[in-house]
């Protein structure tokens, strides 16, 4: 994303900015139609696709609802989820058993707060990060198919 709109913006040297380097409201237009279209070319190819991004918390002003996306511009945030069928929020979870450990974590199912969904059987809501275990319930949801 930001290699696009660093060549975005050098493409576009006539726009009035404050600073050299800094996008302003024209660059953002012309963004979101190449992000998408970047987007779209990755996912066409023959490999799983991990898109990581930091988390935007928006108020509803109509609801009051606080909710929470990927950080995009524009209406971005709410297309990325829709394109892919496994979307996970990490975070760092406590011990609900008295201990003080914490350890990274994904978050399988939905809340009002965040987008998650999974097509993987056999989960559980909190996920370990730990891709060996992940793995092993893969396997065994393609062993039940």
């Amino acid at each position: 994303a930001d290699q696009i709109m660093t060549s975005i913006i050098l493409e576009n040297p006539g726009l009035k900015r404050t600073e050299a380097m800094t996008p302003v409201m024209q660059d953002w237009m012309i963004f979101t139609p190449h992000f998408k279209q970047l987007i779209y070319r990755v996912l066409s190819l023959p490999c799983n696709v991990v898109v990581i991004g930091h988390v935007l918390t928006e108020k509803d002003e109509n609801t009051g609802v606080i909710g929470n996306n990927i950080s995009l511009p524009g209406k971005l945030p709410d297309l990325m989820p829709k394109l892919f069928g496994e979307v996970y929020y990490c975070h760092v979870a406590s011990s609900d058993q008295g201990k003080t450990f914490q350890h990274q974590a994904l978050t399988k199912s939905p809340t009002e707060k965040f987008v998650t969904r999974t097509q993987i059987q056999g989960l559980p809501t909190i996920i370990p990060m730990d891709y060996e275990f992940i793995k092993s319930v893969m396997s065994k949801t393609e062993e039940s198919k």
